[in-house]
């Protein structure tokens, strides 16, 4: 009972703090999200418009890139205020009481995940606006790469902005992970392909497994790679974990 009640308390402080780091980063990621949802909208409605042309570009894939450099765009802006928070007035926010676990989690809810959930649903609007049937005219697997993807770019984040606790670390880490890495891969997979071979088996799984989205269609994933996706969003959350618990100091 002691528990269960603790534990709603424990949830209630955080989705508390949740919502007040929501609207200290609202105004600085508000504009760029409207602004990113319309111009979403504007190349569904294109896609839409020209459907019926060869070669037209697959709906699926790319509003939804656009979507990961928004969701990369939105996810630094607000951990680069909790990098800047986290070297002076996080100690005040943790005397309130609250948990070091609440606080983190309350900025995870607020800054990785709030901002995908409000994307998926932007695209699933923008669709059902122009033309129901985008919805299943692709595989609906490539939504869950996306997610998944996503979520591993910003939990990674996460945990750079807790150990780091610098913007300029973010930034580099983002460019890193979200355009050099996946350029250079293409670009292996494409030599490869040209010498008429085929790519390291253990590079394609790594690759496969933390973009399954933005290489769908160069390597087509398979579904060992979503389950390497899956272990490592849990991994990433645990080290979150582990480091909000035992490192984090104010």
């Amino acid at each position: 009972m002691r528990r269960s009640v603790g534990l709603a308390s424990s949830l209630k402080k955080t989705v508390r703090h949740e919502l007040f780091v929501s609207g200290k980063v609202a105004a600085a990621t508000s504009l760029l999200a409207v602004g990113f949802s319309f111009l979403q909208f504007f190349l569904v409605l294109a896609y839409a418009s020209s459907r019926g042309l060869a070669g037209g570009p697959p709906f699926s894939y790319f509003p939804l890139m656009l979507m990961s450099y928004a969701y990369g765009f939105l996810v630094l802006m607000g951990l680069s205020s909790l990098a800047g928070e986290l070297k002076g007035s996080a100690a005040l926010y943790l005397s309130q009481p609250l948990s070091r676990s609440e606080y983190v989690a309350s900025w995870a809810l607020a800054v990785v995940v709030s901002p995908l959930a409000s994307l998926v649903a932007s695209a699933l609007f923008s669709a059902a606006v122009v033309d129901p049937a985008l919805l299943w005219e692709h595989d609906p697997s490539l939504y869950a790469f996306w997610v998944l993807e996503n979520m591993i770019s910003g939990l990674l984040l996460l945990l750079v902005a807790l150990l780091g606790r610098s913007s300029a670390l973010l930034v580099v880490t983002w460019l890193v992970q979200r355009v050099a890495a996946p350029f250079v891969t293409l670009f292996l997979a494409s030599l490869s392909r040209i010498q008429g071979r085929a790519l390291n088996p253990l590079l394609e799984f790594l690759a496969q497994s933390v973009y399954p989205f933005t290489l769908y269609y160069s390597l087509n994933p398979q579904p060992h790679a979503v389950a390497g996706s899956a272990v490592l969003v849990a991994t990433l959350a645990v080290a979150v974990y582990l480091v909000t618990s035992r490192r984090l100091e104010v």
